[in-house]
């Protein structure tokens, strides 16, 4: 855990300029901007951003607010992220109360991070803040030859926190292991990054339209007086968003096929009758884990690509098979 205590920003930066706009918090929709007040957002300008780690190389560089940002909410002041136990005690604070948002934060708030006057920041290894900026916005910044390469590599991994198909950690392995991405490279060359983003992106399109469907399936669902979701819903509800649709909960145990085409195996599956084998690799031996590190905490698990195998796919058979193998292992063991 370290701590670093910075005072005002020098004139030319965003963060200098946007102090001068008043002397109270305020925010700025950078989308409805037009003309002479939309010039100042276009140029490309010193800031701060504070990502999972900080300082960072490149952490000072020119970059622009309209190619990154939509909304920009500026505090004069913040206080360094409190861990997530302690989240009670910082949410009676009048100064953060104010923009608070815990979705999507393991440290208990977060915040625009790179436009504040002062600011004391902890950063600790499992992350801090998270940005304001949605996934398709972090998309065009990893684009953007304008900015610096370690910024572009930081942006598609902040990608990762809307949209993460086999949880944050596995899809990055699984995306840096099928571009040639060194996983610790702080400048990569930027056409594997767009690369990258270009296999996520399809993924995220075949996603969207599955829950398109779901949603219109829930409303006939409602309309026939169908109010609750049935079982079979559970596991949808623990992906909302993107995120662990495949989760694999070994990070380096994930499919080599690309991800638009295991999401495709797996919505085919969840529409088709259930069967005794892994969806996405055709593998039988599924094996029933009381271990896994997120919800469901228990459940089957493909031993050849390293999915979370979701329940609804697999026949009260193969569940049973499932348990079985896993009553033999720890015989083994024993």
């Amino acid at each position: 855990m370290r701590t670093f205590t910075l005072g005002l920003r020098p004139a030319g930066t965003y963060e200098h300029t946007l102090d001068r706009v008043a002397p109270y918090d305020h925010y700025l929709d950078l989308r409805s901007l037009r003309g002479a007040a939309r010039r100042p957002v276009e140029e490309r300008r010193p800031t701060q951003p504070i990502g999972t780690a900080w300082p960072w190389q490149g952490s000072d560089a020119p970059q622009r607010l309209a190619g990154g940002y939509d909304v920009v909410i500026h505090l004069h002041r913040i206080t360094a992220a409190g861990l997530l136990r302690r989240y009670a005690a910082l949410s009676e604070s009048p100064h953060i109360s104010r923009c608070t948002d815990v979705r999507g934060s393991r440290t208990g708030y977060s915040y625009v991070h790179s436009l504040t006057r002062k600011y004391q920041r902890r950063c600790s290894s499992d992350g801090g803040g998270s940005a304001m900026a949605g996934f398709r916005s972090l998309a065009r910044q990893v684009r953007d030859p304008r900015c610096d390469l370690a910024l572009r590599r930081h942006s598609l991994r902040k990608c990762l926190e809307r949209f993460a198909p086999y949880g944050h950690r596995a899809t990055w392995d699984h995306l840096c292991s099928r571009h040639g991405i060194a996983p610790e490279d702080r400048n990569p060359d930027p056409a594997r990054l767009v690369a990258a983003l270009g296999e996520l992106e399809e993924a995220r399109a075949v996603w969207l339209a599955y829950e398109r469907d779901f949603a219109e399936r829930r409303r006939r669902e409602k309309h026939d007086g169908l109010r609750r979701p049935g079982s079979f819903d559970d596991w949808h509800r623990r992906t909302w968003g993107g995120n662990g649709i495949a989760r694999c909960d070994d990070p380096g145990v994930h499919p080599a096929d690309p991800l638009a085409d295991v999401l495709r195996r797996l919505i085919t599956a969840l529409e088709a009758a259930p069967s005794a084998v892994c969806p996405v690799c055709a593998e039988r031996r599924i094996v029933w884990r009381q271990d896994l590190d997120r919800e469901p905490w228990s459940g089957p698990v493909c031993s050849g690509c390293g999915i979370v195998v979701p329940r609804p796919v697999l026949t009260h058979e193969a569940l049973r098979a499932a348990k079985r193998a896993r009553g033999r292992e720890l015989a083994s063991v024993a």
